[in-house]
């Protein structure tokens, strides 16, 4: 039975079949006096070539497949420092070098902490994944891709990388790290792992003296009257009291100089002048301002209107 056809979303598009061998054994007569006859049947096109060919394989499991891998040895760690040696090189010509690199402990595929970590011979990068969980991911769907960089890696060159190998097995590696640092030098370190060293050779500061002057605490009731203090030296110079000063009032505006004396109100502490005689008597007669008439304030409070009738007046002739 041939694989299933490639959906696709495009009209009128040529069905396509993924390039995957098809299993032939249910066809095929196991007899010595048998003869199995292949026939293939095309649409004819004589701008292509085609073959055909049978081979006879034994399916493998991935736990198979693993065995295998560690029967064909592991890559030395040497192999690896000197690739990483190789890559954090400075170059005279670059004025910006790396002098260091993050690889992560966790395969890209589970999500996990790798147990057996490997890579492709073709790949450049130092990042491994799982050899466990790369085969069986293949076997359910063989893409045979690096889930790193997305190129092929074939089963044939899987390597198993033996300095990633020391790095997971190592005493210095914590339960909870999942990220390593390369140096140039071919080392290794993991970031807490430096902090921690840099803080060890961080010389400590002695620690300051505290004296106790005294332990003797002092409780202050509510009822006790507050203290008066001086703030400062220059709350004393302030003037008390401010009745005394004198009061500038610059609210009144310059057209009251213009007004005739007639209008203007009189004092309260001045005194107001006497009013003449009916013709009799020909003398005059002075009023305090306790004694003075009812007609003098008639007279003022009638000029007062008149003033505000006349300023009514001219805004409303102003243009």
């Amino acid at each position: 039975q041939l694989p299933n056809v490639i959906p696709t979303n495009r009209p009128n598009v040529e069905p396509k079949r993924p390039p995957r061998p098809v299993n032939v054994t249910s066809n095929v007569k196991l007899s010595p006096t048998v003869t199995n006859t292949i026939t293939v049947q095309w649409c004819p096109d004589y701008t292509r070539s085609y073959c055909l060919a049978v081979y006879l394989v034994k399916k493998l499991t991935s736990t198979q497949l693993l065995q295998r891998m560690k029967t064909k040895g592991v890559k030395p760690a040497d192999y690896t420092r000197g690739l990483i040696k190789e890559k954090l090189t400075e170059d005279a010509d670059c004025e910006i070098a790396t002098t260091m690199l993050k690889v992560s402990l966790n395969c890209p595929l589970g999500k996990m902490k790798m147990l057996l970590p490997c890579r492709a011979s073709t790949c450049s990068h130092l990042q491994c994944f799982d050899a466990s969980l790369y085969l069986q991911m293949n076997e359910r769907k063989p893409t045979w891709n690096c889930p790193v960089c997305d190129k092929p890696a074939i089963y044939d060159n899987l390597v198993i990388d033996g300095y990633f190998q020391e790095v997971l097995g190592s005493s210095l590696l914590k339960s909870d790290d999942t990220e390593i640092q390369l140096h140039q030098d071919g080392s290794w370190s993991t970031p807490g792992l430096r902090s921690e060293t840099q803080i060890l050779d961080t010389p400590s500061k002695p620690a300051q003296k505290v004296e106790v002057i005294s332990d003797d605490i002092e409780l202050i009731s509510d009822d006790a009257k507050p203290v008066k203090r001086d703030l400062s030296p220059a709350q004393d110079e302030q003037p008390t009291s401010t009745s005394n000063s004198e009061t500038v009032d610059l609210t009144l505006s310059d057209s009251d100089d213009d007004m005739p004396l007639a209008k203007r109100r009189p004092p309260a502490k001045q005194a107001v002048a006497s009013s003449t005689s009916n013709g009799s008597g020909g003398g005059q007669r002075a009023y305090t301002p306790a004694q003075q008439p009812q007609q003098s304030e008639d007279n003022d409070e009638n000029c007062m209107a008149k003033a505000k009738e006349d300023s009514v007046i001219d805004l409303l002739d102003s243009p």
